[in-house]
């Protein structure tokens, strides 16, 4: 039986989730184009090793998030505490979905892809919800709100 562990993202903005989502969705959309012709491709090596991480780790490990964000949306809340049973199989993916992403936005950043770099609010919301995941998992921290961060 998988372990589960529970976590709560306090303060939580649905509106930042869903910005860093069609972020992630646009690159994992190029991944998509990319792998799809990996034999001949002219992107560099390193950046189809990525796409390949990316499309074997993020499977379906957002869905939880995805589903708290579109419970949170059909209430009509602009923050809220989601609460969360995490998989360990979640957590183990956590820090490397973190790399990868920042990865990505190297290669963004380079226009070595059509997507833009994540905008800095998206990155520091990413870095707060996998910092959060892995500080209550790993470590049993208690909560830290986000808009904490912002302070």
């Amino acid at each position: 039986m998988t372990e589960l562990h529970d976590v709560a993202l306090v303060d939580f903005p649905v509106a930042r989730y869903a910005q860093m989502q069609q972020h992630h969705d646009a690159l994992l959309r190029e991944f998509a184009l990319i792998a799809t012709d990996l034999e001949d491709s002219r992107a560099p090596r390193d950046l189809l090793r990525l796409a390949n991480e990316i499309f074997e780790r993020y499977g379906d490990a957002a869905e939880p998030f995805r589903e708290g964000v579109a419970a949170a949306v059909e209430r009509g809340d602009i923050v809220t505490t989601l609460k969360l049973s995490i998989p360990n199989s979640t957590l183990r993916w956590t820090e490397d979905f973190l790399l990868l992403f920042e990865e990505a936005d190297e290669y963004c950043a380079r226009g070595d892809l059509l997507t833009p770099a994540a905008p800095p609010e998206v990155v520091a919301f990413r870095r707060w919800m996998v910092g959060e995941l892995i500080r209550q998992i790993r470590d049993g921290a208690s909560p830290s709100p986000y808009w904490s961060q912002e302070l």
